[in-house]
């Protein structure tokens, strides 16, 4: 897996988790 993300995109769920929705 590489580290090639600039951005990492999260949505933060209504337990306080995070959801990873992509990259760019």
């Amino acid at each position: 897996e590489k580290g090639d993300c600039i951005h990492e995109w999260f949505r933060l769920k209504d337990d306080g988790s995070k959801e990873k929705l992509g990259c760019d």
